[in-house]
């Protein structure tokens, strides 16, 4: 049962980039991949700078703006999975990876990271906001639904239980109420789990 939340990144991301694909957290970055882009921070941050900067018109390098009205450079997406469904770091990898090119398509500059330094394994996942062609993405309510539900579809896929409160409801929950939805599923079976929700 995954927990799926966003952050748009308004300053830096080359911050971003170096937490998400810090060797400790990726077990030597065994555990990272890149889709049209360089996986190492350094390199990525330079050709996501560039594509956006083509397609914006505006300077990467720019700090977040006083006043909060400042453009979204990239969307940090992270994934964490419930303990009980034991799902291994190359698991929860092979469903980022698949949820990027489900919910972005062929052409976005994403970085994707599972961390395995915490009791959960859960995965980091950076999308620079505009594609290699100039498509825009958005973070927004609209949009965080249709990667929780894409993320339900690819969990699905790989045998995982997919998120049931996010289901065609239009709203999510808090990380609280997901933390205590998953601690009484545990041992429960699916019939159990849909009359909790």
């Amino acid at each position: 049962m995954p927990y799926c939340k966003s952050v748009a990144i308004h300053g830096h991301v080359d911050k971003t980039l170096k937490y998400i694909l810090d060797p400790d957290k990726t077990e030597e970055l065994l555990y990272t991949s890149s889709i049209n882009c360089m996986t190492e921070a350094d390199l990525a941050f330079t050709q996501m700078k560039a594509v956006y900067e083509q397609y914006s018109r505006r300077s990467y390098d720019a700090p977040q703006s006083k006043n909060g009205k400042s453009a979204v450079k990239a969307i940090h997406y992270i994934i964490s999975f419930a303990d009980s469904e034991n799902v291994t770091p190359e698991l929860a990898h092979k469903i980022a990876k698949a949820l990027v090119r489900k919910n972005f398509g062929e052409d976005a500059q994403a970085v994707i990271a599972t961390h395995t330094n915490t009791e959960h394994v859960h995965c980091h996942i950076l999308v620079n906001s505009y594609s290699i062609s100039g498509q825009r993405f958005y973070d927004n309510k609209k949009s965080i639904r249709i990667v929780r539900e894409n993320t339900n579809g690819v969990c699905r896929a790989f045998g995982v239980t997919p998120a049931l409160n996010f289901e065609n409801k239009g709203r999510s929950i808090s990380h609280y109420e997901w933390e205590c939805k998953k601690k009484a599923y545990r041992g429960k079976s699916i019939s159990a789990m849909r009359l909790i929700t």
